[in-house]
């Protein structure tokens, strides 16, 4: 029924009023959906570009179905690129998923739009300093639509206890009042839906700054940089232009590469151990692993939390990779032998 009704919307205002996107309202996609809806969107070819609602939990292989789809605008919930920040937010996700998300959309022309939040009652100053190191790595991705300081809404266990999340005055935002300027503050309180906060510490929120001036310099500059890599006989021509870039060109070397391409999804330590040891016929110690990832990871190719990596080379499937321009020679990473 639902690609019927697509159908018929897309028939009767597609070419005769104008239209030019097809957007659901308001509705995250049902993961249930990428067994039925997607694929049957995919067949209907839809000339439309079409925009969802997502988490950002989707696997390789959904957002390329969404791609088939032609789905071109994704919404994903990210609001932050620090997993301590996450977890105050109890979204269920990592700044490595969102990360994952943001590259594999570059990959498939997929545009995703997202907003910033910061202000959460729990988190850091450290939480912020090592957001503005991710963000620097990433730059070539998609930045956010807007950065807004949190506040709250009806409902949230923020309002229910304030106290206990170390907030204090909580209120309707000031947008209220002018809406009904005669009525009581008890009476507004009852009809507001979002809500202002003080700190009840009383803090400044300057600590969030690194994060926020990276981000501002990133929304700025949106497009202005690239990561991409190409596979070639000899392994992987990385074209580099972001401001972290040691070499815009470097020539990777067949096991460094193999690991990039391994890492296109998140992967632990002890799964490239595995892979090298399998792909190699060999031991490998975690030793070993740990020095290849680290050559990959100064060059700011891998994202690393923890034990876990993610590549964020943007890959470029291609028979005829490109060649650096004329007299410039591209720089070789491979690992020391022996």
């Amino acid at each position: 029924r639902a690609l019927e009704e697509v159908k018929h919307l897309v028939s009767r205002y597609g070419n005769n009023h104008g239209v030019t996107l097809l957007r659901s309202v308001d509705q995250i996609l049902d993961h249930r959906y990428f067994k039925t809806f997607v694929p049957g969107l995919a067949k209907q070819r839809i000339a439309l570009p079409i925009y969802y609602e997502v988490k950002t939990n989707l696997s390789r292989e959904q957002v390329r179905l969404l791609a088939a789809a032609n789905v071109k605008l994704l919404q994903p919930g990210i609001e932050s690129l620090s997993t301590p920040i996450l977890q105050l937010m109890r979204k269920g996700c990592t700044m490595l998923q969102n990360v994952q998300l943001l590259k594999w959309c570059a990959e498939d022309g997929i545009v995703a739009l997202w907003n910033l939040l910061y202000g959460f009652p729990g988190e850091t100053a450290e939480d912020y300093n090592r957001m503005a190191e991710v963000i620097s790595t990433v730059s070539h991705l998609q930045p956010p639509s807007n950065i807004y300081r949190v506040r709250l809404v009806r409902f949230s266990p923020y309002i229910a206890e304030p106290e206990s999340f170390g907030m204090t005055r909580v209120r309707p935002i000031a947008t209220y009042r002018n809406l009904y300027p005669d009525i009581s503050d008890e009476v507004l309180a009852m009809r507001a839906f979002r809500f202002d906060f003080d700190f009840a510490d009383g803090r400044d929120l300057d600590y969030c700054r690194p994060a926020l001036t990276a981000t501002k310099r990133w929304m700025r500059s949106s497009g202005a940089g690239a990561l991409v890599g190409f596979v070639t006989d000899e392994g992987m021509l990385v074209w580099d232009e972001r401001k972290v870039a040691q070499d815009k060109w470097t020539c990777i070397d067949q096991r460094l590469s193999s690991i990039l391409t391994f890492c296109d999804r998140i992967r632990s330590l002890q799964k490239i151990r595995q892979f090298l040891a399998e792909s190699e016929r060999r031991e490998v110690s975690f030793g070993e692993t740990e020095e290849l990832v680290g050559l990959l990871e100064e060059r700011r190719l891998l994202l690393r939390e923890e034990n876990l990596f993610l590549s964020i080379v943007v890959n470029h499937n291609t028979d005829s990779p490109p060649q650096p321009p004329p007299g410039i020679t591209a720089q070789v990473l491979a690992p020391s032998p022996g």
